[in-house]
């Protein structure tokens, strides 16, 4: 169910071309579902290619429908993006007051990573993709998202943040990771002697205490080097297009290498690297085709779980997947209804 409300998100960020964005979001469906069966260990749409048994690699995929198709853009730009620009302390400070005046924004955006950090495997794009969506959904002005909202920045990177200390809460209670990051913590901790579980909450509360103000820290001292190194980086807004295009393409390609040492990962990117610039060209969400793609499988292997062990009784006599289903289907209709409303009291003012 939670899989299912993340892909609301789709009718959320494709407003005004919702038939686009749904084909976008089966796209992503269909490549998530490369790979191996998850319920009969079968492979499928893997076309006799070891590489593809255990799916496609979001990193690649992302790095290709997003740098890539963006560097490809680029190449057509004559002129630099921000040849005006300027940023210095007081836009520094711009930034934080938008914080404060979207306050709320900010914290609710904190708890939904936080809540999504604490469910094992699921990561930090599902955490960013459900805040970017809450985002739109109430906000007054939701034509402006997509175009360089702050609302938008606020939500997605306050989520992803949160969720870090989220995931911190299954790694050290029951020793399940509740992400990347924390499995290599894990595995640092039972380096040293360390078994993460409850043994953490009695036994060595004091590390658990250090690893939480370790965790602080790390979030303020990132905050004060961003803003002592963000506001000289500004330069690279005022470098044409055709001269970052091929630097950033490198530099994307030497990424996807690194992540695996697998030539098959550069390969992907560059194929969804064309893919993306064609949907980008005849108006096809790129963001659905992710969207889909990371919730597809946790909707699947769920989806089998759930069967499994309440059948389909489950998705409404069970508490949590009640309140799921209702909030998946406010998000639907949610939309719809304020623009009728919209338009309803524009009516009536006329």
């Amino acid at each position: 169910m939670l899989g299912l409300f993340g892909l609301t998100v789709i009718a959320v960020v494709t407003q005004g071309n919702t038939f686009r964005g749904l084909i976008s979001g089966m796209f992503g469906l269909m490549l998530a579902y490369i790979g191996t069966d998850p319920l009969l260990g079968l492979d499928r749409f893997t076309f006799g290619s070891d590489y593809l048994w255990d799916g496609l690699d979001l990193v690649p995929v992302i790095i290709g429908l997003f740098a890539i198709t963006e560097s490809f853009s680029l190449f057509t730009q004559q002129e630099a993006y921000g040849s005006d620009i300027t940023v210095g302390r007081k836009g520094a400070m711009e930034g934080i007051v938008a914080v404060f005046r979207n306050f709320w924004l900010f914290l609710r955006s904190c708890f939904i990573g936080i809540f999504i950090g604490i469910i094992p495997g699921v990561g930090g794009a599902v955490a960013s993709f459900l805040s970017y969506g809450m985002a739109v959904q109430t906000s007054k002005n939701p034509e402006k998202f997509g175009k360089g909202a702050i609302e938008g920045v606020i939500a997605v990177e306050s989520a992803n943040d949160a969720k870090e200390g989220g995931a911190l809460l299954p790694t050290l209670a029951f020793g399940i990771p509740g992400s990347s990051a924390m499995a290599v913590l894990i595995g640092g901790l039972l380096m040293h002697g360390l078994a993460p579980g409850p043994e953490m909450l009695t036994k060595d509360i004091q590390l658990t205490y250090l690893l939480i103000a370790a965790a602080v820290m790390g979030k303020l001292f990132a905050g004060v080097i961003s803003f002592i190194i963000g506001t000289r980086m500004v330069f690279i807004t005022k470098v044409k297009g055709t001269v970052m295009a091929p630097a950033i393409i490198a530099i994307a390609l030497v990424g996807c290498y690194a992540t695996s040492g697998n030539i098959a990962d550069v390969i992907v990117a560059l194929v969804f690297g064309i893919i993306g610039f064609y949907l980008k060209k005849f108006g096809y969400s790129r963001i659905a085709v992710i969207i889909a793609m990371v919730l597809g499988g946790l909707i699947e292997s769920s989806y089998y779980q759930s069967m499994t062990t309440f059948g389909y009784s489950g998705f409404v006599t069970r508490p949590i997947a009640l309140v799921l289903l209702a909030l998946t289907l406010l998000s639907l209709i949610w939309p719809y209804a304020r623009t009728k409303w919209t338009q309803r009291g524009r009516g009536i003012q006329a």
